[in-house]
């Protein structure tokens, strides 16, 4: 399994691995300080023909917020299933974020009991594409 994780903060993506490692312990990772880097982990991944089984994204960061670089990375591949992690839950955001294609939101901090239902969220989501 491949995962991206953008977070501008070193802590919070180390974190956020440590608590992913328990549910898939062989994952790959590849991280991004902020949208920009997201964006062109994202595009070289993606131009090599692979695909991120998984996308979380922080939603306040320098250079490019994570509402944006849902946008440029949906663009490039709509079928991407992104999670925001964020410690900003006002309604307009989430509501943005879901107009964005956001699929599935997590206010941090992430515990393993919010993984575990996004992780469920996202199952049924494939199952449903299949």
């Amino acid at each position: 399994m491949d995962f991206l994780l953008v977070d501008d903060s070193g802590l919070a993506l180390n974190m956020l691995r440590s608590k992913i490692k328990i549910f898939y312990p062989d994952a790959s990772f590849q991280f991004a300080k902020n949208g920009r880097e997201g964006v062109d982990l994202f595009s070289n991944f993606h131009g090599l023909g692979k695909k991120f089984d998984l996308i979380f994204l922080d939603q306040l960061m320098p250079k490019m917020d994570g509402i944006d670089c849902a946008k440029e990375i949906l663009s490039q591949d709509p079928s991407s299933y992104i999670i925001m992690v964020t410690s900003n839950i006002q309604v307009s955001m989430q509501e943005e974020a879901k107009d964005t294609g956001i699929l599935h939101f997590i206010n941090k901090p992430a515990t393993e009991e919010k993984l575990k239902v996004a992780f469920g969220a996202w199952k049924s989501f494939l199952n449903e594409q299949a």
